[in-house]
């Protein structure tokens, strides 16, 4: 009777969820009245974005409110609109609708004017799979008012399409995707289809997805933001994030039932400066509804806990993030049912896994399969670091705290010793409820790598019904409980382990680097394979198929090399045989798909292993690995050339990772590498770091003889010298029988790059006595390392390059970047003039490395003619040079010039920001700064130790006493320390603003000792504000710390002469004489007609003095008639300056100024760069002088820019 009864009960239970299940997909209409649409596009004007939302309640368990449905667009006056009805749309459903959304966006992208892609209300537009490609002009709005889907199912997927995707946004800068649309994935026909089983109803064991789409993804994009969209029912990820900068997603409702396998909310990989806010994300169903349900059926334990496994089944992770991700924040999110919030698949493949600076705050998380979560594979490596957990609810959750660092589900990866390191993650303030068939915290941390420094704090985790569990599971887990944690951990290993194996942690020191390595081979496999697979189609006609070559072809020749250019000369000669022309290759790629193509339509011949091998090294010499790739995996019988040709295509392309999983396939079906095998593998070893198969490598060709071969002898010293063993790598080139150029320049080469220019220096001179003369390769292998070095240094470096036969483009790069480094800039600029002379055409690495010469002389038309000539040969987009443009202008006091290009660049990098903000600052615009620094927080970059030294000078300059204090202290909440050089910044700002006492206060306060400049900032506030008593203090200091300073010394002597103590002047001038202290000379350089020209005080060597100094004669007396009268306190303290033998009025930026009035047009701005501080007599003067010549005369000295324009200067008279 009770099982009858029961079973009754399950039956009406399971109908109740079927039918609640079945009813919760949404309807769709499509019958609408339709308004004609005549014009293409139309204006108006948006309204302003709406506030900030306010924070959700303390009070979790109230489920937090739906996200706005249709937040307003971004702020802009004006914007255009372009209704994809007026391109053709027509939004029934059913028709295809993407000719008139790429349309649409092809119109809208290129516009110079805000311009916004509007899918309308009331409208279902379905859209094949298609790319949006970037960049675009402007930032674009793509609007979302109506219903957008993608075809119904695999069966109604163009077979000619990929499947792996449906929207794809490539290289867009600054997009916003927003609305009160839906994007509606239809996914319920993938989920079911024969290849990955996932978990059921009631323990079944349902199919999962094959190649299944992502619903959004965007790839190698920027400054993005996703907002107010209703998302439901993808395939596979709802939206994926890879290889972006800059993301903001927030206001979103994510929806999915618990039968969609792997259906994660939002995925983000090699994505950086993320936030995640204010979102619903339920990857399964309504959970209040079928919560109530059990309430009711609560006494019949085994029916709920049936009920609860369904729940923890859910699609998947409701925020997934993998490798490569920094500085992402997670905030305000309602999850689940779902898996948790993940940091997930780390490690897979035994591949680097590097994430740090995560941050999942004020969350609720319910009814889910696991709550927060760190899964990593076995086998991988790594580090997963500074993660924070905070303010987190977990309601009805299985695992509310895990680690899994046991993650494997095949034989390949069982039982592996490597495990990505994690270290540094607190959980704090994470309380509620779990399920009580697992433990409550989870910590299962690697045999061989630790976890260390777990912190958990006022964690309050109560089982959910039934009996309390207080065994939590940890297994080699360091760390510490901060205060009561319930339950308690006593699991958890105190302190940190006393043997950590370093050849097993990989703590990810080059992150950034490796983020974008990543994700340039994530962007080339999109565009060379994923988005066009063309290799075995089979188009209906010829028209068809010339058509997807073509589109192909057109992304392809848009890609950027994968492979970096530093470095790849010393291969070029390392391998038998040639490489190919990349840029040529991809021409050639055009044809050979097209003959590839109708090989396979004509004659339906599929690749045998003679036709199969010269398809691969044609696609090869193409620069085509995914097409080398296709046919690699159709030839069944293979042999150990198919693997060479195939791992060289990976390596020629930058793909070391897959290069190396070839070498290991090859190895596992027990063929044998020969010596054409080793030097690509040890490439692939070299570049990406991976020292371990590097030294299994070596191991492997000792035992098999090859050591002795020249080409993998080769590879060894560049691998060591790469992963910084160096003794390792000299070891190996001591002992090759044989070596040649290249032998010794990837030792130089290794040295170089590990910061030892001395042993590369010393290295070079040991070839010359075995009467090996150093050639171009030696001096690109210099490159790296063209550091400060004494001037024995640059005089060898000159010889070597002057003694060059044949010169290359590396070569003067790395004699010009020599110069520059080394305060040379005169000799830089000559050489990079010369280079032109001699028909070498420069490069992005030339005019990068001269760009600083510039700016140090001040030669703004020099640099303004380089700027011109990388817009005409299109360098740009660049990082790495745009940011030198800019610090060039800054150096300048071009501040519209710099701005420009700071505003023009597609991409910026924490340096761009500094930069900009340092130009402001140097200028005296100290306001400008601070708002440009706030910018940058806003915009989602976190400022460095460098960038808060910029806005401090900034504030310093400016006499911005309150906004140097918040900067200040704004610095721990970034966890950076301040150090001399900030503490140097406040002293000055304190000082310059006359709060000399509380100056003095902060110098005794700091945690390290005060420096030099430190004291000369504060004795010089004392000489303005005549405080005797604490110059005395600094000069006491100063006279210990730097002895031999001149300038110290006289500003002293400036402050007695002040007070009238003359006294004291002379005992001070006396202990100058005594010491033998010399006085720095004054210089000033001023740029005429591409020449800079040096002027002393009192110069009278130059050709045109004495018309000079008749110019200069009349230009006091008029400058007299308005007042003017020469400073005595100048001149008393201008002993800092100049000689004391000049007289003010023949100072050296006088003579400069006058100079450039007599050479340069009327109304032209002048532009003087002056070694030591302006006096203040000059300064008076200057204000004059620009008053009467009517021109602009900007003064950069050692502390700033002067702009003195119509008698005024823009730093106000305090400098």
């Amino acid at each position: 009777m009770v099982t009858m009864t029961l079973s009754k009960i399950f039956l009406l239970a399971f109908s109740f969820f079927s039918l609640f299940f079945f009813t919760y997909t949404e309807g769709r209409v499509h019958t609408k009245s339709r308004s004609k649409h005549s014009d293409i596009v139309s204006h108006v004007s948006l309204p302003p974005a709406p506030a900030p939302q306010a924070p959700v309640s303390p009070s979790y368990y109230k489920d937090s409110p739906s996200p706005s449905p249709s937040p307003s667009p971004i702020q802009r006056n004006i914007a255009r609109v372009y209704n994809v009805l007026s391109f053709g749309a027509v939004g029934d459903g059913v028709t295809d609708d993407t000719q008139a959304f790429k349309m649409a966006w092809d119109t809208a992208c290129p516009q110079n004017e805000s311009a916004i892609l509007l899918a309308p209300g009331d409208y279902s537009f379905m859209i094949l799979p298609a790319i949006f490609t970037g960049p675009c002009k402007t930032s674009l709005v793509f609007q979302i008012d109506g219903t957008i889907m993608p075809p119904d199912g695999p069966e109604s997927w163009p077979s000619k399409m990929n499947k792996r995707q449906w929207l794809v946004f490539y290289r867009i800068n600054g997009m916003s995707m927003q609305g009160g649309g839906v994007i509606d994935g239809r996914g319920e026909k993938w989920w079911n289809l024969p290849c990955k089983p996932h978990k059921g109803i009631n323990g079944t064991t349902l199919p999962g997805p094959c190649d299944s789409p992502v619903a959004i993804r965007f790839f190698t994009s920027s400054n993005l933001t996703v907002q107010g969209l209703r998302v439901k029912n993808s395939p596979q990820f709802h939206f994926r994030f890879d290889n972006c900068q800059n993301v903001i997603v927030q206001m979103l409702s994510i929806k999915s039932p618990a039968q969609s396998p792997n259906t994660d909310g939002i995925h983000i990989e090699n994505t950086n400066n993320v936030q995640i806010h204010n979102s619903v994300v339920s990857n399964g169903i309504n959970s209040l509804d079928f919560r109530t349900f059990l309430h009711h059926l609560h006494e019949f334990h085994s029916l709920s806990s049936i009920f609860s496994s369904a729940f923890s089944t859910a699609g998947d992770d409701c925020v997934s993030i993998g490798a490569g991700c920094h500085n992402v924040d997670i905030k305000n999110i309602t999850c689940g049912p779902s898996h948790g919030i993940s940091i997930g698949s780390l490690g897979i493949r035994n591949s680097r896994a590097c994430v740090s600076n995560i941050t999942v705050t004020d969350s609720v998380i319910k009814h889910s399969d696991n709550g927060v979560r760190i899964k990593t594979w076995q086998g991988g490596y790594g580090s997963v670091s500074k993660i924070t957990f905070h303010n987190i609810h977990m309601e009805t959750v299985r695992n509310p705290i895990i680690i899994d660092q046991y993650y494997c589900q095949t034989r390949n990866c069982s039982n592996q010793t490597s495990a990505v390191y994690i270290s540094d993650i607190l959980y704090t303030n994470i309380k509620g409820t779990y399920d009580i068939r697992s433990p409550p915290l989870h910590l299962a941390c690697s045999d061989s790598v630790p976890c260390t420094n777990l912190r958990l704090s006022e964690i309050e985790l109560l089982p959910a019904q039934g009996q309390f569990m207080a065994n939590p599971f940890c297994w080699n887990a360091y760390g510490a409980m901060q205060n009561l944690t319930i339950p308690p951990v006593p699991c958890l290993l105190d302190g940190i382990p006393q043997f950590l194996p370093q050849n097993n942690i990989d703590q990810c020191q080059n992150n950034l680097y490796q983020t974008r390595i990543a994700g340039l081979v994530g962007a080339y496999r999109l565009a060379s394979c994923g988005a066009f697979d063309i290799t075995y189609m089979a188009p209906s006609d010829e028209a068809e198929l010339m058509h997807i070559v073509a589109t192909a072809a057109a992304i392809n020749d848009t890609e950027p090399a994968a492979s970096g250019s530093q470095g790849q000369w010393n291969w070029n000669n390392s391998f038998p045989e040639q490489q190919s022309n990349r840029t040529g290759g991809q021409k050639n790629a055009k044809t050979l798909k097209k003959l590839h193509s109708k090989i396979l339509i004509d004659q339906n011949l599929h690749p045998n292993p003679s036709l199969g091998i010269k398809l691969m090294r044609a696609y090869a010499a193409c620069g085509e690995p995914c097409y080398t790739r296709h046919i690699f995996d159709e030839i069944t019988d293979k042999n150990v050339v198919f693997f060479n040709v195939m791992i060289r295509s990976y390596v020629n392309n930058g793909l070391y990772q897959d290069a190396l999983l070839v070498f290991i396939t090859m190895a596992n079906q027990g063929f044998y590498p020969d010596n054409y095998t080793y030097p690509c593998v040890l490439k692939a070893c070299s570049v990406s770091g991976n020292l371990r198969v590097g030294m299994q490598i070596h191991g492997d060709v000792v035992k098999l003889g090859l050591d002795m071969n020249l080409y993998i002898g080769n590879g060894l010293v560049s691998m060591y010298g790469k992963c910084k063993c160096l003794d390792a790598a000299r070891r190996v080139l001591d002992e090759m029988p044989r070596r040649d150029m290249v032998s010794w320049n990837s030792m130089v080469a290794g040295y170089a790059q590990n910061g030892r220019f001395n042993d590369a220096l010393k290295l070079c001179r040991e070839m010359e006595d075995l009467k090996l003369k150093p050639d171009a390769g030696t001096m690109g292998s210099l490159l790296p390392a063209v550091t400060n070095t004494s001037c024995d240094n640059v005089l060898y470096v000159k010889d070597m390059f002057v003694k060059l036969k044949e010169k290359s483009l590396i070569s003067w790069n790395v004699m010009i970047a020599v110069y520059v480094n080394n305060a040379m800039p005169n000799e830089a600029v000559d050489l990079y003039l010369q280079m032109q002379v001699h028909g070498v055409e420069p490069d992005a690495v030339s005019i990068s490395s001269v760009l600083p010469a510039c700016g140090d002389l001040s030669a703004a038309v020099l640099g303004s003619q380089i700027h011109d000539y990388v817009e005409r040969k299109k360098l740009r987009p660049n990082l790495l040079l745009e940011n030198a443009l800019i610090d060039m202008y800054a150096k300048c006091g071009c501040l519209k010039e710099a701005r420009a290009v700071f505003d023009e660049m597609m991409f910026r990098d924490v340096v761009s920001w500094t930069s900009m903000i340092s130009a402001y600052g140097m200028s005296g615009q100290g306001k400008d700064a601070v708002a440009l620094f706030k910018k940058m927080r806003d915009s989602g970059f976190t400022p460095d130790w460098i960038a808060f030294v910029s806005v401090l000078a900034a504030c310093s300059h400016a006499g911005l006493v309150d906004e140097g204090r918040y900067c200040f202290n704004l610095m721990a909440e970034y966890g950076i320390t301040p150090g001399i050089e900030h503490y140097n910044c406040m002293v000055d700002l304190l000082g310059r603003a006359g709060k000399i006492d509380e100056a003095y206060h902060l110098t005794r306060q700091m945690p390290m000792e005060p420096n030099e400049r430190v004291w000369g900032s504060l004795l010089s506030a004392c000489r303005v504000y005549s405080n005797m008593n604490i110059a005395l203090l600094a000069a006491d200091h100063l006279f210990q710390l730097a002895p031999e300073q001149s300038g110290y010394y006289v500003l002293l002597s400036n402050i007695y002469a002040k007070a009238g103590r003359w006294q004291d002047v002379e005992t001070v001038r006396s202990i100058m004489n005594r010491k033998g202290v010399k006085k720095i000379p004054g210089n000033s350089n001023v740029e005429i007609n591409d020449h800079v020209y040096t002027f002393l005080a009192g110069d009278q060597s130059h050709t045109q003095s004495k018309e000079i100094y008749k110019a200069l004669d009349v230009l006091v007396g008029r400058m007299k008639e308005l007042g003017y009268m020469p400073e005595t306190d100048s001149a008393l303290h201008d002993v800092e300056e100049e000689d004391k033998e000049c007289h003010l009025a023949v100072h050296s930026e006088k003579l400069a100024i006058v100079f450039a009035i007599m050479n340069t047009k009327p109304g032209s701005t002048i532009r003087i760069t002056k070694n030591i501080r302006v006096c203040g007599d000059c300064h008076v003067a200057t204000k004059l002088i620009s008053k009467i010549a009517e021109r602009e005369i900007i003064i950069r000295d050692t502390h700033r820019f002067h702009h003195f324009r119509d008698g005024v200067c823009s730093c106000g008279d305090y400098w």
